[in-house]
């Protein structure tokens, strides 16, 4: 599969249902790859072990897709952040925190309410 985030074209070829329904938005039938992720199930027991073996493998995984992501993008002159992003005006806000906290919720809101603002991701 290709990931497109943020312009940059992302090969993972491991993909578990739960990061396909989360990832949907940003799957691509583009042939461009700026770089490809590798996680072998090596890398996820490893992580299992620093975790806890009660964190389920699906979401290691996707916690090392994560990682790996943010590792890579400063190569290419950005960084990874998780976080919802809108424009508003032209201008751009990001609201970062754990996920489940409601950011997606706050960026609709804000379209919602202010006719200038966008949501980018």
């Amino acid at each position: 599969m290709i990931l497109k985030l943020a312009d940059f074209y992302i090969k993972y070829d491991r993909a578990n249902f739960v990061l396909e329904v989360k990832a949907a938005d940003y799957i691509t039938d583009s042939d461009k790859i700026d770089f490809e992720i590798i996680i072998s199930d090596d890398d996820i027991q490893k992580e299992r072990i620093i975790e806890g073996m009660d964190v389920p493998v699906m979401r290691v995984e996707n916690n090392l897709l994560y990682e790996r992501i943010a590792e890579k993008t400063p190569l290419l002159n950005a960084f990874a952040m998780h976080a919802a992003t809108i424009d508003v005006g032209g201008i751009g806000v990001a609201f970062s925190a754990r996920s489940g906290t409601g950011k997606t919720t706050h960026a609709k809101l804000w379209q919602k309410y202010l006719p200038n603002a966008k949501i980018i991701n």
